[in-house]
């Protein structure tokens, strides 16, 4: 959703005022089964498409991007309440992305990293894009950091 800004309308010849980013978060998860090397996956919302992601992530972090994969997962419907009513969770949209070279996955908390998801070859160093998301929740929102795998310093 776009903020309501007012700006001054736009004539010929006299440059663009707007910047245009986008209203999507898309979050970095840890695979529940393993995964070939230069697949990550990505939790989006379900308004975004295929070509929407592969845009954001090859215009905005210049990530080279293979194929993408996008299923919806369904939410759990199993709790209840105290009134013994079922309660969904809410649907959500799963893409399975797959790159042109292999990278590493970083995952971070508040600073603190959770692990390193090693990857097999290092790409060229003009890849040195990171890409970061932020999860939407209450509280702090923990960080996702994600960038290529870097060749070892000799």
């Amino acid at each position: 959703m776009a903020r309501n800004v007012l700006y001054p309308l736009y004539q010929l010849g006299n440059p663009q005022l707007r910047v245009f980013r986008t209203n999507f978060f898309i979050q970095l998860v840890r695979p529940g089964m393993a995964q070939p090397e230069d697949t990550v996956q990505f939790r989006i919302p379900m308004e975004m498409t295929r070509v929407d992601l592969r845009n954001y992530l090859e215009r905005i972090y210049h990530v080279p991007v293979a194929a993408v994969r996008t299923r919806v997962q369904h939410g759990s419907n199993r709790r209840r309440d105290y009134r013994n009513v079922r309660i969904k969770k809410p649907d959500y949209k799963v893409a399975h992305v797959q790159l042109i070279r292999s990278f590493s996955a970083r995952l971070e908390v508040d600073g603190a990293a959770l692990g390193v998801l090693a990857r097999a070859a290092p790409p060229p160093p003009i890849l040195g894009a990171a890409l970061r998301c932020v999860t939407r929740g209450g509280g702090p929102a923990p960080h996702v950091a994600w960038g290529p795998l870097l060749p070892p310093a000799h």
